[in-house]
């Protein structure tokens, strides 16, 4: 009589090729030794893609109609790594040029042991040189490499480097990873770039004598001798008692974006005034 293997995949299992003797119907192959085959090992092998539909592990199980078993089924568990970026300027409110930014990067495999490298591909944004590269990194412009090898074990797996925020930071600097295997569970980070600038007011009356009724001119002088250009800040002046603004008599030179948001105390606000 025939004998028959009937082998059993898991929906996670996608089979590529069936071997000689075998026949396939979706998630079940049939293999077939025919009447009068002679005493002896025969084999049927065959490979199988871990697919989307898979969860912890993959397993497939074999029976035969003629005798018994004795390895019927093979369970893979899956392996998988989720990988966080994180840096020391999160507790702060923000950075200035010149300060130096720790950024870590973990991967932690869970289910297993990798089978593949991954590769962290970490991109530096404008405003961050980076003055340090940990081992099994590597770096090429603002791009640091760092790399999980295949055969890696169930655990944590940290890389740890340094940066310090340059003249051409703005606004915010910015870097985030991607890995080239597995999830994130935070890729980015930001941080808010402060620039220290001072500046130098000073206010004079025009008018030096006045009665109940009379108009009286003030002139305040704003300069900016810092290296970068002040921003979208406000100016606040606190009138004396018996003083009341004269509204539209507010005149900004160089700089006609300016308003008025308060009469008492008199604040002018969206003031820009550039370097030097």
């Amino acid at each position: 009589t025939s004998i028959n293997l009937k082998d059993t995949l898991d929906p996670g299992l996608t089979v590529n090729a069936v071997p000689n003797g075998c026949t396939q119907a979706g998630q079940e192959i049939t293999c077939s030794l025919p009447t009068g085959t002679v005493q002896g090992e025969y084999a049927f092998t065959y490979t199988a893609t871990v697919n989307a539909a898979a969860a912890t592990k993959v397993l497939n199980q074999v029976t035969s109609d003629v005798g018994s078993c004795s390895s019927c089924s093979v369970t893979h568990p899956l392996w998988s790594v989720v990988t966080n970026k994180t840096s020391d300027a999160a507790a702060k409110k923000n950075v200035r040029i010149g300060d130096t930014i720790n950024y870590t990067l973990k991967s932690t495999v869970v289910g297993g042991t990798s089978t593949r490298d991954v590769v962290l591909t970490d991109t530096l944004g404008t405003g961050l040189t980076l003055t340090s590269a940990p081992s099994g990194c590597s770096a090429s412009g603002s791009t640091l490499s760092c790399t999980v090898p295949a055969g890696s074990a169930v655990g944590d797996y940290v890389f740890t480097y340094s940066t310090k925020v340059n003249e051409q930071a703005q606004g915010t600097v910015v870097n985030t990873v991607l890995p080239s295997y597995g999830s994130c569970g935070t890729c980015s980070t930001s941080s808010l770039v402060v620039r220290e600038i001072g500046l130098l007011i000073t206010k004079t009356a025009k008018t030096k004598t006045a009665k109940i009724g009379d108009f009286v001119r003030y002139e305040v002088v704003i300069e900016n001798p810092s290296k970068y250009d002040a921003k979208d800040f406000s100016l606040v002046d606190q009138p004396a008692p018996g003083l009341s603004y004269v509204s539209g008599s507010m005149n900004v030179v160089g700089d006609s974006s300016f308003t008025v948001t308060s009469e008492y105390p008199l604040t002018t606000s969206s003031l820009d005034v550039a370097a030097g």
